[in-house]
């Protein structure tokens, strides 16, 4: 919960073309917020009929300053109360700078921290071990060989990610 925040405030949702920013989307509107749908591509968040705003920005995954920059200057010229991020490749920039956009736009972000260990494979699964929360057997290896030497051990199914 972001406190502070007027209801009927104007709330900008970045990646808003993806399943998770259309329901944050709808949501919003529904209760009232003036929403503004954000996104790097032509997305189906920029065309809803519940939001007020569409504001295109430069792909983060490709030119994440340039994002960075587009976001808060859309935020300072549309008076954006809150920016909710939805996809890694906003919430990574953002946090980044997220210094930046004191006293122009609350981020709905975590601290720094914490999304470190949400956006590793390795630090989620060291986490879900500490907790003891059951999760399959993993083994990190950086080359095919290894891969090729610890498959054995983990059985099948057997699923890589990179």
């Amino acid at each position: 919960m972001v406190t502070g925040i007027a209801r009927a405030s104007r709330v900008m949702i970045a990646g808003g073309g993806r399943g998770s920013g259309m329901a944050f989307i709808r949501s919003l509107a529904r209760q009232g917020w003036d929403v503004v749908a954000a996104d790097s591509e032509r997305s189906p968040g920029l065309y809803s009929r519940h939001v007020s705003t569409r504001v295109r920005y430069p792909s983060p995954a490709i030119a994440p300053e340039e994002a960075v920059r587009a976001l808060l200057s859309a935020a300072r010229r549309l008076r954006v109360d809150l920016i909710i991020p939805v996809t890694d490749d906003v919430i990574l920039p953002l946090a980044h700078h997220r210094s930046q956009f004191v006293g122009v736009s609350a981020l709905a972000l975590p601290p720094n921290e914490l999304i470190a260990v949400a956006s590793s494979k390795i630090e989620t699964a060291r986490l879900a071990t500490r907790l003891r929360v059951p999760s399959p057997r993993a083994e990190h290896v950086l080359t095919t060989e290894e891969a090729v030497r610890v498959a054995p051990n983990l059985g099948w199914p057997l699923v890589l990610k990179p």
